[in-house]
């Protein structure tokens, strides 16, 4: 599930492989982050959380803001960008829909 941002935020937080008590959290979080994501993007995949560089970007963000216990803070300062992620799916269902 999401290895490739799981690895990435590993890291980036500089964890050691002697510091996997942090690995459950670390995965609760990339599974809270890519469930607030498919709020804005609901046919969200994992494939494309881990391909798509902004989106990826997007939950590594989460996974950082969850591991500083700040996801609020997390919803304020990337806003714009969660609008964003909701106007790609508003474009990729409608195209879609016209075939």
């Amino acid at each position: 599930m999401l290895d490739s941002i799981f690895t990435a935020v590993r890291l980036n937080l500089d964890l050691t492989a002697d510091q996997n008590y942090n690995d459950d959290k670390i995965r609760g979080y990339i599974a809270d982050g890519f469930a607030e994501l498919k709020r804005h993007y609901p046919t969200l995949t994992e494939e494309q959380a881990e391909s798509d560089g902004f989106i990826a970007f997007l939950l590594k963000m989460y996974v950082f803001y969850a591991y500083n216990n700040a996801v609020s803070d997390f919803k304020v300062n990337y806003a714009d960008d969660l609008l964003n992620l909701r106007q790609m799916y508003e474009v990729s269902a409608y195209e879609a829909e016209q075939g």
